[in-house]
């Protein structure tokens, strides 16, 4: 869980490999919707991460003040063949890549909702990166991938 968050940066001394760079990650994608849910139920967030650091960065949590638990799960088959999920406590994200949260993926499971989550409403999700630092993102609530 992050605590008193606080959008901003802080950096660090580090080796001259590891010099984070001026162009900080963004958060982006086509896809980004959050599935609609009622109060104490399960919603899932979908939407691509993009680290433009020259450096791998790791993802270290993720928090929604929606719901009582936020995790990054990952979808498998299992050996039955049945689709299950698993909690990731951390994931980490090669230089210039995308870190995509996509169904029968990666994904943000808010978990113990709040309030119901209805079309049209929006969802803020916190990422906390260990290079980067955190960042809110708003996501649409709809009943599929725009």
């Amino acid at each position: 869980m992050i605590v008193g968050l606080t959008i901003g940066y802080t950096f660090v001394a580090c080796s001259q490999e590891e010099k984070l760079p001026d162009v900080m990650p963004t958060l982006s994608g086509p896809e980004e919707w959050v599935r609609p849910a009622v109060k104490a139920g399960t919603s899932a967030a979908y939407f691509n991460y993009i680290n433009e650091l020259t450096i791998a960065d790791t993802l270290l949590g993720v928090e929604s003040m929606m719901a009582g638990i936020t995790q990054v799960h990952e979808s498998f088959k299992d050996a039955d063949g049945m689709m299950a999920m698993k909690h990731k406590e951390n994931v980490r994200v090669p230089a210039g890549d995308t870190l995509r949260f996509t169904q029968g993926g990666l994904h943000i499971m808010l978990m113990q909702l709040n309030e119901d989550l209805t079309e049209g409403d929006s969802v803020e999700v916190q990422l906390q990166f260990r290079q980067a630092g955190t960042f809110t993102k708003r996501l649409p609530v709809t009943s599929g991938s725009q």
